[in-house]
């Protein structure tokens, strides 16, 4: 494999900030060198990345591939082009699939997987038997089989005794729980609101996110266990993260809970449909204060992929959810960098390093020697409008959105995967 020297970039991380311009040298994979300058050898592949800044591939904890089940909707080949365009390196597959992803077909997923993609797709498993939440799932098997997380994500787990009971080998097994934290929906399409009251809708309330994120981090304090708050939507349930100073417990949310609000539903477009739904402006600056000050630890998409047909059915009977890997990093770029003026480190981190630390991943998510080469070069000022998706389906909030800030190339395990809009894969 020929070197690869990352040249004149700035290193985007916890310690470089935006001040520290140096190169890498990409060997075999791995990252050989990190340093100020180093001089080039004839034979080896030269990027110049005058001007952009230069990090590790995020690492996006919250993704429905579709597959087994629906690949209509999505694809690993789809999703593989989706995550490289915007500088995502690595996945964590949601195991709300058909059939739901368990101890059972886990290594067959992980085999297809490896014969598919060059996308680092790494997988939760349920924690409830096939997410019915009646009985455990049998979480040490999956844990052998490499599984990095456990979840029902798409339902919350309402028996308070297979939750203890999974918090518990969460502590032995050292994987974390993440938790859907929403009572129940009502089938209501929006949050309860000025909004939901002007298109006469029925609404979602905030208590319904915060009085189940409230019970989970109590049973995980009582168990010892890690516990990962997802999706958080509403400053509530940021009040109850706030007051945890436990590393076991931790918590993630979206760009479009800090980008868009339940205003952005008036005319009526499911693609501003997810589960939770959008809230209020006090919500999303309570969001972005909480990202600041480091009580929301992680910035992920709830990737949810569905058919044109499927969301043209209208608030009230298209299915939640939205996607999100074309546009998480230029969607934060540009709302908490170039609007909020939040330090790219700080942004950053919250999805590469802090990802990889959630799901026990120890080579990936930082640029030192080493460590695989999954970079993201990306240009920090670049404008360009949402327009078409690499996604199999289209339902994006950000559609038709002038963002700034664009990858420009990805690479996975030492090897150019993406640049500029072409795909080497």
């Amino acid at each position: 494999m020929k070197k690869i020297l990352i040249k004149n970039g700035l290193l985007i991380s916890q310690s470089a900030g935006l001040k520290n311009k140096s190169d890498i040298l990409i060997s075999s994979g791995k990252i050989e060198k990190v340093y100020l300058s180093i001089n080039p050898k004839p034979n080896w592949s030269i990027i110049d990345a005058s001007g952009l800044w230069v990090m590790p591939g995020i690492i996006d904890v919250h993704v429905h591939t579709r597959i087994p089940g629906n690949e209509k909707a999505e694809n690993f080949h789809s999703i593989t082009k989706a995550a490289l365009s915007g500088g995502v390196t690595s996945i964590l597959a949601m195991p709300n699939t058909n059939p739901a992803t368990d101890e059972e077909i886990l290594a067959s997923l992980m085999k297809k997987v490896a014969a598919e993609t060059c996308l680092n797709i790494f997988f939760s498993s349920t924690i409830s038997d096939k997410r019915l939440g009646i009985s455990l799932a049998n979480l040490k098997k999956a844990a052998r089989l490499g599984a990095r997380a456990f979840t029902d994500d798409g339902s919350w787990v309402h028996s308070k005794e297979i939750m203890e009971q999974a918090l518990r080998l969460s502590a032995k097994l050292n994987l974390p729980i993440l938790s859907h934290c929403q009572l129940e929906t009502g089938n209501a399409p929006i949050n309860l609101g000025e909004v939901s009251r002007k298109l006469n809708l029925k609404g979602q309330s905030k208590e319904l996110e915060y009085r189940a994120a409230e019970r989970d981090i109590k049973i995980a304090i009582e168990t010892g266990g890690f516990l990962h708050i997802q999706h958080i939507s509403c400053a509530e349930t940021i009040s109850l993260v706030k007051k945890v100073s436990c590393e076991r417990i931790t918590a993630e949310t979206c760009p479009h809970y800090f980008t868009f609000t339940e205003k952005n539903l008036l005319k009526g477009d499911s693609n501003f449909k997810m589960n939770p739904p959008l809230r209020t402006e006090e919500d999303r600056q309570a969001i972005m204060s909480a990202l600041k000050k480091g009580h929301i630890q992680i910035i992920c998409t709830d990737h949810a992929p569905h058919l044109k047909k499927e969301k043209a059915l209208g608030l009230e009977n298209s299915p939640f959810g939205v996607i999100g890997l074309e546009t998480l990093l230029s969607a934060s770029i540009d709302q908490l960098y170039h609007k909020y003026k939040m330090d790219p480190a700080l942004i950053l981190e919250k999805m590469t390093s802090n990802p990889a630390k959630l799901l026990r991943i120890k080579n990936k998510g930082k640029l030192m020697t080493g460590f695989d080469a999954d970079i993201a070069i990306v240009d920090p000022n670049k404008e360009w409008t949402v327009k078409s998706f690499h996604s199999l389906s289209d339902n994006s909030p950000f559609k038709g959105m002038k963002l700034k800030g664009k990858t420009v190339m990805t690479i996975v395990g030492g090897k150019l995967a993406y640049c500029k809009g072409k795909f080497y894969v």
